[in-house]
This record gives C-alpha cells, sequence and structure tokens, in this order.
C-alpha cells in the first residue's frame, strides 16, 4: 500500500523492532546525521552523514508551557517545505523560472519530522542579486545560500503560496462537461 505522500507502508513492517530498540534508533540517527549547521525555533539542520551534497532538517517542534504540564508541539515547517517544494517543481512554461529559486527537497519521513534538501553553501565571494521575488517575505540572509552558482532559498516552510486570486470567474459548464 502507498499512502499520499508516496511511501510504501510495506517498508514499515518489522519497525517495531527499531522503535522499541533505543539503541537501534540511536544507531539509525547517528549514521544519518553529521556535523549540527544550524538550530532555529523549530528545527535543527545538519549535514548529511552519507551525503555532503545534502542537509538533514529534524523539525522537533516547539515546547508550549501550560499550568500542567509541557507539550511538544509541531510547526509543520518541514511539511509546508515540502508540499511548496511538490508545487514548485511542478512549474512548467512561464513558472518555471521559480524553480531556480529554491533548494530542491529529495524526501520527508511519513510524519514530516525529519526531511532531507540539497545543501547550500555561503560564498561571500559572489555577488547576491539585487532583486529576489516578491512572494518570498522570510527573507532574511541565513535563509538563503549557493548550490553552484545559483543563489537559492533554502528555509521556506514560511513562503507565502503562489496562488493569485483573480475576479475573473468561469462557468462550471466549462469544467464539467
Amino acid at each position: 500500500m502507498v499512502t499520499k505522500l508516496g511511501y510504501n507502508t510495506t517498508i514499515f513492517e518489522g519497525a517495531r523492532a527499531i522503535i522499541q530498540s533505543d539503541h537501534v534508533a540511536i544507531d539509525m540517527i547517528m549514521c544519518m546525521l553529521g556535523r549540527l549547521i544550524s538550530n532555529g525555533t523549530y528545527r535543527a539542520v545538519y549535514e548529511h552523514a552519507l551525503d555532503p551534497t545534502k542537509v538533514i532538517k529534524i523539525e522537533y517542534g516547539h515546547v508550549q508551557k501550560t499550568d500542567h504540564d509541557c507539550t511538544m508541539q509541531n510547526s509543520y515547517c518541514n511539511i509546508q517545505e515540502f508540499l511548496m517544494w511538490r508545487e514548485i517543481e511542478g512549474l512548467t512554461g512561464k513558472l518555471e523560472w521559480v524553480k531556480n529559486w529554491f533548494a530542491l527537497i529529495d524526501w520527508i519521513s511519513p510524519g514530516g519530522h525529519i526531511m532531507c534538501m540539497a545543501k547550500t553553501s555561503e560564498m561571500p565571494e559572489l555577488k547576491r542579486p539585487d532583486k529576489i521575488p516578491r512572494f518570498m517575505w522570510d527573507v532574511k540572509q541565513d535563509n538563503f545560500g549557493w548550490i553552484g552558482d545559483k543563489f537559492v532559498c533554502h528555509d521556506y516552510g514560511h513562503v507565502q503560496a503562489f496562488t493569485s486570486y483573480s475576479t475573473k470567474m468561469m462557468t462550471l459548464k466549462e469544467i464539467w462537461d
């Protein structure tokens, strides 16, 4: 069976042993995660230990303190970023240029807490562009980097949607017939 995110659920058969064994889970994490690159409000970014051209983003959420206890709250940044990438990677024609502004995402875990993305680099010797697309609004310098000669956004979990709402109307007959 394949889930909506495209994961084959048969890979989870026997996963109970991994989940129940702290030693195996820690080994898996240690094999995948390299050096910590950055630590933000909702996520930590690590070098991918097996592929130096990638990073692993771990979303741990944030702690919400209440009168009685603390609970982890998922911010869904990884999922938002992944869904945005899925939209971006499918753009063609006049909108294909948009892809050049984003670091590509390779995969996301079924729960969205772990995501693999292309690694960007700081290259101060290269001149940043003078302008960026208007749909990018979280434009602090830390959210951008270089992949080759492309200046790209690598933190777009909070980018405005591309949908533009027009006042033009269409008849249902054109769609449903």
